[in-house]
């Protein structure tokens, strides 16, 4: 097998770790619960310049998280799965990034594996 083939058949595995069970349980994390209501509430309003959490606009978190899961409740409406889908779709761009960077697929196995299956 080419090493082309290796490295793609790699991040399909880690993809299939990233997104399985997804929609699995509830959102647990007090930080991702309130990133998803800030979402949430952009959604809502349509306003996506200016975050709110309990009415304080919050000016201290980049807004790309959040544009990214308001696009994903728009598209599945407002629900965990919808909330998550962002933070694995970075993963994996992350762990195509490193692939890039690896070259090798032997050198990708060992990162690609730890990111794939860490839990923060």
């Amino acid at each position: 097998m080419s090493g082309r083939i290796l490295t793609l058949l790699l991040l399909l595995v880690c993809a299939l770790a990233l997104f399985w069970n997804l929609d699995g349980g509830t959102l647990l994390n007090s930080d991702d619960v309130i990133y998803a209501a800030m979402a949430r509430d952009a959604w809502r309003s349509g306003d996506y310049v200016m975050f709110r959490y309990l009415g304080q606009v919050v000016h201290e978190k980049p807004p790309l998280l959040f544009w990214m899961v308001s696009a994903c409740f728009e598209m599945l409406g407002s629900c965990d799965l919808a909330a998550r889908i962002p933070d694995a779709v970075c993963a994996l761009a992350l762990l195509a990034a490193v692939a890039v960077m690896a070259g090798d697929p032997a050198r990708l196995a060992a990162p690609a594996l730890l990111l794939a299956t860490s839990l923060f």
